[in-house]
């Protein structure tokens, strides 16, 4: 296929696009690729002047709550709003289905939902590809999968990923990796209001595939809980972070905005 780029260690400097423009998390981002790729991880983009991506890693060093033996697992399919979507997928998928059955796997899986949200892919783009739904978790996540062969064992989340449940009853507690650039930044600024407004908030960051393996969400990237129950990930103002955290009762000082 032309004008793909494999990006690797060595022009991931000048390769990588990233859609935030602050040094030091895209550093950071940039960073964490590199250890994953000495793991598995391959980097395919489109042409230079696009920021069309596709970012997949054999599953058992996935930062997903998935048991998925000898799959190949898809953490990035990246298609910005100005981009050919069905056709731009459909040409990443591709490369990411070869590879696979290159590569001897039972087959493709990722991690979606039905509902437009930030940090996932809309499962109907898959879907459009021919994936199938292996398992599905609170509250909308979906386990897609793409088998290489009629034997390939379907895969799973891990129990402990789908009741969008954690022990904490009260307080804020936030999930995340620096698998994104902005996710960081967002992190802070969620702390920040949470120390303002005096509402207790704790932020648990996933370094490993081993921790994030053993996420309460699907989605390791960002994952908020408010009083232990999962919230959709969306991007949060500062007067839609108060009103979520005051209708569950989770009352600082001056709550309300």
């Amino acid at each position: 296929m032309k004008n793909i780029t494999t990006i690797t260690p060595c022009n991931i400097e000048q390769e990588y696009p990233c859609c935030f423009n602050n040094e030091n998390f895209i550093q950071d981002k940039k960073s964490l690729l590199k250890l994953q790729v000495s793991r598995g991880l391959v980097l395919k983009k489109l042409p230079q002047d696009r920021k069309v991506l596709i970012e997949y890693i054999p599953a058992e060093h996935a930062f997903a709550p998935i048991f998925a033996p000898n799959y190949m697992y898809i953490s990035n399919l990246c298609l910005p709003k100005k981009s050919n979507t069905n056709k731009d997928a459909s040409d990443l998928l591709k490369i990411c289905i070869e590879d696979a059955r290159d590569k001897k796997k039972d087959g493709i899986v990722t991690v979606s939902t039905p509902i437009k949200q930030p940090f996932i892919t809309d499962s109907n783009i898959f879907k459009y590809k021919g994936f199938y739904t292996a398992d599905i978790a609170f509250p909308c996540f979906e386990l897609l999968y793409f088998p290489s062969h009629k034997r390939s064992q379907c895969p799973k989340f891990y129990d402990s990923a789908k009741k969008g449940r954690i022990d904490q009853k009260y307080g804020v507690t936030l999930y995340f990796t620096e698998q994104c650039a902005y996710i960081t930044r967002y992190v802070n600024f969620l702390e920040k209001i949470s120390l303002e407004y005096q509402i207790p908030f704790q932020k648990i960051q996933f370094e490993t595939a081993e921790e994030a393996q053993n996420s309460p969400c699907p989605l390791t990237k960002y994952s908020l809980f408010i009083n232990g129950k999962l919230q959709l990930s969306e991007v949060l103002s500062k007067k839609r972070f108060l009103n979520l955290v005051s209708n569950n009762k989770t009352y600082g000082k001056n709550i309300y905005v």
